[in-house]
């Protein structure tokens, strides 16, 4: 044991009869003051790092200098001793992956100096609360990053609480019975990134999102029983990037979205019951990309509003699925357009010369699912144009025949152009 006092990175991986690291008959831990990484994976019999009966001694022995706890596969393994988690004051970071067994982790007995916590994959897991109701989200509490991820049992992260103030960047991903997540967002919130993906039961979000003064972006996805935003719908008027996407039950968009002056990424993807009419509204002017796609009011009223007053967008991305659209578009576009993405257009026969004349900008054009198109633009692209993706076009494909198409002028001096994958300068 002398050998190991100057250890800093400690790695135990597939040592099957390993129980406590520090019991009556095993004092590994205490004998490791410089410890700084300790990692344990594939250990099937570790239920704690510390046994019961020694926990108390935990402020005699346990590694000062200890600053990140990784623990993976460890099937058994059911919590994190209270003490070392409640006096620790070098741990930052703590990574927990793939321990079904695992069924809390108190948020309120968070390591003092903990910055980053991961947890993923542990099924028994049901909340973050603890059973200090005084504690959570206190000033006390450092922590800045929070993930969690594949946790089907989890249903709550702090229902009646708040999270810490400082807290940065929260993700919840692939939890299917998570209903709530806090409460509320504190006033004087640090956060910055709002990530919830494939949460199918969450109902609500926490109240106060409008008065998260440094939120820079949200992204919600495939939350299908979420209805709205809370707060009624206002959104932090900073805010930079808003994603919703695959979120079937969501009916309406934040309130005075267009009034987001900062706000320069917007994305509506797959959302059927949202519907909002665009010429009534309109868009935050400055935005630089924007993409929509199966929304309830998607129709030619979409343009009518007038996308060329989007002096700064860059990226178009629109997906008309049932739409009657023939000719694209009915309005023109913005000059500073550099990426144009169209899909789904099913009724779409030709891309609007007018729509496409002061594109001088544009470098990327992708075409999806448009099976009744036919022409490109009468004057074709700009010289500077670079990119032309096409694909499940049929009628399209057969008019840019290499050399021989009706359309293959127009798009001759593309020096990139692909055809369901396969470039249409490669020999046949």
């Amino acid at each position: 044991m002398e050998g190991l006092t100057n250890v800093e990175d400690l790695r135990i991986e597939t040592c099957e009869e390993l129980t406590p690291l520090w019991s009556n008959d095993v004092g590994l831990l205490q004998h490791l003051p410089c410890l700084r990484l300790l990692n344990i994976s594939n250990c099937s019999k570790l239920v704690s790092l510390v046994a019961k009966e020694v926990e108390e001694q935990l402020h005699l022995g346990w590694p000062s200098k200890l600053k990140e706890i990784k623990i993976y596969d460890c099937e058994v393994l059911e919590c994190l001793p209270k003490a070392m988690m409640h006096n620790n004051t070098c741990v930052e970071y703590i990574r927990i992956t793939n321990c079904p067994s695992l069924t809390y982790f108190a948020v309120d007995q968070l390591p003092p100096m903990l910055k980053r916590l991961y947890i993923k994959g542990c099924n028994m897991l049901i909340s973050l609360d603890g059973d200090d109701v005084n504690n959570c989200g206190s000033s006390t509490s450092l922590l800045e990053h929070l993930t969690i991820s594949n946790c089907p049992s989890l249903k709550s992260l702090t229902p009646s609480r708040e999270l810490p103030t400082t807290l940065k960047s929260l993700s919840i991903e692939n939890c299917k019975n998570l209903e709530s997540i806090a409460k509320s967002f504190h006033h004087n919130s640090s956060l910055e990134v709002i990530y919830i993906e494939s949460c199918e039961n969450l109902k609500s979000l926490p109240m106060g999102i409008h008065n998260l003064n440094h939120l820079d972006r949200i992204i919600i996805s495939k939350c299908q029983t979420l209805v709205s935003f809370p707060d009624k719908g206002l959104l932090p008027a900073n805010l930079r990037s808003l994603w919703i996407a695959e979120c079937e039950k969501m009916q309406v968009l934040p309130n005075c979205i267009q009034n987001l002056t900062s706000l320069q990424e917007l994305r509506i993807i797959k959302c059927p019951s949202i519907n909002v009419s665009f010429s009534e509204v309109g868009f935050p002017t400055n935005l630089t990309s924007l993409s929509i796609d199966d929304m309830a009011s998607f129709n030619e009223a979409f343009f009518e509003w007038g996308l060329y007053k989007l002096t700064s967008l860059k990226q178009l991305d629109i997906s008309g699925h049932s739409s009657h659209l023939v000719s694209f578009p009915v309005m023109m576009l913005p000059a500073s357009l550099t990426v144009l993405i169209i899909r789904d257009f099913l009724n779409l026969k030709c891309l609007s010369s007018k729509g496409f004349q002061n594109l001088a900008s544009l470098l990327f054009l992708f075409i999806e699912n448009c099976e009744k198109l036919t022409s490109f633009p009468e004057d074709g692209f700009s010289p500077s144009f670079l990119q032309l993706y096409i694909r499940r076009c049929p009628l399209l494909e057969k008019r840019c025949k290499k050399d021989r198409g009706p359309e293959w002028f127009k798009i001759a001096h593309v020096p990139r152009v692909e055809i369901d994958g396969r470039s249409i300068y490669e020999p046949e």
